[in-house]
C-alpha cells in the first residue's frame, strides 16, 4: 500500500469513475455533518491565507483490467469521497442557480468533479454509490426529482 498526500481535485481529475462496492457501508452523514463541511469549505475559500482543508483519507484500488470499455477505470473502497461529491453537487447547483461564472462556472464544476464527458450511461458519472444511494445521486446529478418515498434521505 502506498500513502500519498493528494488534493481532492487531483484525485478525481481526468476520466475516472469511482464505484462504491456493494460490501461498503451506505452513506451515513447527517445534515449537520454536511453543513459543517460546507461551512469549512466556504471559510477556506474566503480566506487567502487558508489554502486547504483536510477532508479525511480515501482508500482506493485502481482496477487492473477495466470491466467496461472505459479509460482509467477505478474502484473505491471507502465512503470518504461521498461528502465531497455531494458538496460538488451543491456548489454546482448554487453557481448555476445564481448564474455565477467567477471564479468558476457551473459547467466547469460539472465537467471536472461530477461527470465524465464522454462516458455513456452510468459511465458518465464520476462516482457511483450503492443501491438506493446510487439512484438518488444519479437523480440529483440529472436534475430529475427523485421519488422521495424510495430515495436515500441522507443523500437528499
Amino acid at each position: 500500500m502506498k500513502a500519498q498526500d493528494l488534493q481532492f481535485t487531483q484525485l478525481i481529475q481526468g476520466a475516472k469513475q469511482f464505484i462504491i462496492p456493494i460490501f461498503q457501508r451506505t452513506y451515513s452523514w447527517e445534515v449537520s455533518h454536511c453543513e459543517q463541511l460546507w461551512n469549512d469549505i466556504v471559510r477556506v475559500g474566503s480566506h487567502a491565507e487558508l489554502d486547504s482543508h483536510f477532508i479525511g483519507s480515501a482508500v482506493y484500488i485502481p482496477e487492473r483490467k477495466p470491466a467496461r470499455p472505459f479509460p482509467a477505470g477505478w474502484s473505491l473502497t471507502g465512503s470518504s469521497v461521498s461528502p465531497p461529491s455531494l458538496c460538488s453537487c451543491c456548489a454546482y447547483a448554487k453557481v448555476e442557480k445564481e448564474n455565477l461564472d467567477e471564479p468558476v462556472s457551473a459547467a466547469e464544476i460539472e465537467d471536472h468533479y461530477l461527470r465524465n464527458r464522454y462516458g455513456k450511461g452510468e459511465l458518465s458519472y464520476k462516482m457511483l454509490l450503492t443501491k438506493t444511494d446510487k439512484d438518488t445521486l444519479i437523480a440529483l446529478l440529472d436534475g430529475t426529482k427523485a421519488d422521495l418515498e424510495n430515495a436515500s434521505q441522507r443523500i437528499v
